[in-house]
Order: C-alpha cells, then sequence, then structure tokens
C-alpha cells in the first residue's frame, strides 16, 4: 500500500483545514445559533466533509493492516465512502434546491456545479473501485476521489467565511 503516503498527507491537510476553520468560526462575534440556516448548514457540512476525509485517508491502511489484502481494503474502503459521498450529495443538492427556491443570492451555479462536479467524480471514482473496475492504480484512484471531496470541504469553507455573519432576514 504504496498510497498510504499520500492518504497520510491528505489527512493532515483535512485536519490543517478544519483546525483553521475552527479558530476563524470560534473568533466570529456571533454565536453559531444565531447564523442563519444556510451557514449552519455550512458549518456542519465543512466539519463532518473534512472530518470523513480525514477517517477514510486513514480507513484503508488500517483496514489493510487486519486483512493484509490490498485489493480488500482498497473496495471496502471505497464502498463505505461511496455510501457517505453520496448522503452528502443528496443532501447538499436538497440543500442547494431550498435556497434556490427562496432566491437567496448565497447559491452560486458556479461554486454548485463545481462542488456537485467534485461530488460526482468522487462517486464514479469510488464505484468503479468499489466494483472492482479500477481505472488505474486502486490506490490512486482512492486518493484522487479523497481529494475531491477535500475540496469540496475546501469550497463549503470558502462559501462559509464569505457569507458567516450576514444578518437573518427570516
Amino acid at each position: 500500500m504504496d498510497e498510504s503516503g499520500t492518504l497520510f498527507v491528505i489527512a493532515q491537510i483535512a485536519l490543517g483545514l478544519i483546525g483553521f476553520g475552527a479558530l476563524l468560526i470560534a473568533l466570529q462575534p456571533k454565536s453559531l445559533s444565531t447564523w442563519r440556516s444556510e451557514d449552519q448548514f455550512r458549518f456542519w457540512f465543512f466539519l463532518l466533509s473534512g472530518l470523513e476525509v480525514v477517517f477514510f485517508s486513514l480507513l484503508p491502511t488500517v483496514i489493510y493492516q487486519f486483512t493484509l489484502n490490498a485489493a480488500l481494503a482498497w473496495r471496502v474502503s471505497a464502498a463505505l465512502f461511496l455510501v457517505v459521498v453520496t448522503v452528502h450529495c443528496v443532501e447538499a443538492v436538497r440543500q442547494a434546491l431550498k435556497l434556490m427556491k427562496r432566491h437567496l443570492q448565497s447559491v452560486s451555479g458556479v461554486v454548485f456545479a463545481v462542488s456537485m462536479s467534485a461530488l460526482f467524480a468522487s462517486e464514479v471514482l469510488l464505484l468503479s473501485l468499489s466494483l472492482d473496475l479500477p481505472v488505474g492504480q486502486p490506490g490512486g484512484q482512492y486518493a484522487l476521489a479523497t481529494l475531491l471531496y477535500l475540496l469540496l470541504a475546501a469550497v463549503t469553507f470558502v462559501r462559509l467565511l464569505q457569507f458567516a455573519g450576514e444578518r437573518d432576514d427570516e
């Protein structure tokens, strides 16, 4: 499992992003309970996405240590990660449609398209890997899917910083 070093670096980047995000959020003058509902969603989505990147970056190595079968470790990790990515994809689309229905400017079509593309690409990579149809080296494919998911967490964090603290007009 030569890719474990790459996955550890991705996990460290995700931890750094989570820590930096938590620090900036903690320094906000408003408490989380007074934020708009879409900002609360972004915060929890960012936090969970980052933690999931850390977890799923370490999971293949842990599974490999118990099974000593790299192919099995990649397939099981990819299948579990696919379930999480699918749940997040459905929830993100549901939330974005809800916000678009209310005609809020906090939903950018470009950002939404980039985020959904990253989620969809992760799903395709993870699905092909979990079905044992890798498009190259399984570890590289898994690392790319994890990196795309980290990109989604970073985009969510930037959007959170952009809109957090605005007045709630509800």
